[in-house]
Parts: C-alpha cells; sequence; structure tokens
C-alpha cells in the first residue's frame, strides 16, 4: 500500500484533504500535526479507527521526530499543510511563524532529502515533497483582478512573508539538490466542516477574482476541488485553477 505522509493534517485544509484520499483513494495516510490552537482533531473522528490512518503527534521541526516517522512508514510522498496561518496572530508574535513555517519546513525538507537520496531509483522517480502554500504571498488583491502563478510574490505580513520563505527554501531544494518538489497556492475556501478559525471564503472575496494554483507535473493539468458550502459552490467561478511546475 502506498503512504502519504501529511503534516498539520488536523488542520482545516489538511483535515478535509485527509478525508478526501481517503474517500477516493487507496492510499495510508500518516497525520503528523502538533495539535496548536488550529488543529481540530473532531474533524478526523469519522477516520480515527481505520486501518488505513494513522495519527501521530509531533512537530515538524523536531528531527528526530520526522525522521523516526519517514524511517518507519516510508512514504510515497510528503504533503506539508502545517503553518501557523493567521495574519492577526502573525502580527503580535511574528517568531513563532519563522520557526515553524520557515525553521520547521527547513527540517521537513532536510528529512525527506536524507530520506529520497537513499531511496531506490525507481521510488526516487515517483517520491514527491508537496507544499501547500497560500495566495496571500502574492500581496493585496484589491476590488478587481486575479493572481496566477506568475505573479510576483509580494508579502504584506508576518504570516505570508513566513509562507513566501518556505516557498523559496522548497524550490532552492529542487534546484540545488533535485529533490522532486511541488508547490499549490489556494485561496482560502470552505467546506461543511469549516471552524471558527476559517470565515466562508465568499464572505470575504465577493466581487474580486481568486485564483488557486496547484503545482504538478510540467504536462499535467489538474482540476481538484473541494467539496464547498452552498455559497462557496456558487461564487466558485471566480476562483479560476491552473497548474505549473517547481513554483
Amino acid at each position: 500500500m502506498k503512504t502519504l505522509l501529511v503534516t498539520g493534517g488536523a488542520g482545516f485544509i489538511g483535515g478535509n484533504f485527509i478525508l478526501e484520499m481517503l474517500d477516493l483513494t487507496g492510499y495510508r495516510i500518516i497525520n503528523l500535526d502538533a495539535l496548536t490552537y488550529a488543529g481540530n482533531p473532531d474533524t478526523l473522528a469519522e477516520v480515527a479507527r481505520r486501518s488505513d490512518y494513522i495519527f501521530e503527534h509531533g512537530d515538524i521541526g523536531d528531527r528526530e521526530r520526522v525522521q523516526g516517522i519517514i524511517a518507519n512508514f516510508q512514504p510515497t510522498a510528503i504533503i506539508n499543510f502545517a503553518a501557523e496561518s493567521h495574519v492577526d496572530r502573525s502580527i503580535d508574535g511574528p517568531a513563532q511563524f519563522v520557526q515553524t513555517n520557515v525553521v520547521g519546513t527547513l527540517n521537513l525538507l532536510e528529512c525527506a532529502l536524507a530520506y529520497w537520496r537513499a531511496l531506490p531509483l525507481d521510488r526516487q522517480d515517483a517520491f514527491r515533497f508537496l507544499q501547500v502554500s497560500t495566495d496571500e504571498v502574492y500581496g493585496s488583491l484589491g476590488p478587481v483582478g486575479r493572481f496566477t502563478e506568475e505573479s510576483p510574490y509580494q508579502p504584506n505580513s508576518p504570516y505570508s512573508a513566513s509562507k513566501a520563505s518556505s516557498d523559496h527554501l522548497v524550490r532552492a531544494f529542487h534546484h540545488t539538490y533535485g529533490l522532486p518538489v511541488l508547490t499549490a497556492t489556494y485561496a482560502t475556501g470552505c467546506t461543511s466542516r469549516t471552524t471558527a478559525q476559517r470565515s466562508c471564503a465568499c464572505s470575504r472575496s465577493a466581487g474580486s477574482a481568486r485564483s488557486t494554483t496547484l503545482a504538478a507535473t510540467p504536462s499535467a493539468r489538474t482540476s481538484m476541488w473541494s467539496r464547498l458550502c452552498a455559497a462557496c459552490s456558487t461564487n466558485a467561478s471566480r476562483w479560476p485553477m491552473a497548474a505549473n511546475a517547481n513554483r
């Protein structure tokens, strides 16, 4: 059975990703989450006893913990949702955002690189590191317009600056070491499981065009919509999806 290591899988987007993947694929999913303020294990209560879902409590900045999980479960891919992710909190305490989003991602990349280098060639070819980013790295959109994967990075808060920094590290690990990486840059959405930490995207983006980019292989075009609430589904056309590799 192929295995995905998902970090930050108890968060809003990570949790919904895990539920979707367990519904649609035959992958085993390992969920590494520190269960901070943004983590809600109740999101995954319905799959907690499944044999293809395993929860591991831990921090992506804990090298020994991360190395042990990777060595034990031998993932086909690592998907990094783990992040401090709220702008207001980043204004009040930017250091924690740098620690988790930048230093933590760097640790995860170094562990992934060491693991990938030791794999047989066929498994090296199949392996991917997916960085889950945010459209906030592009800056402020204004009342009209849209972002694309060609938009320049213009982060305006400690949160978006820390995510942009981690995105640059992911790109650098590909170009410097050859680690096969992908970056997905999304606009905030909502599902029936939206929590108090996440407001409905439609209520915040009415009148503006949001873009969601999903990095894939150079020739791939991928369309993957999460399950939206009734309000968001009526506005889905405002969020076009495109694909590009190694953004």
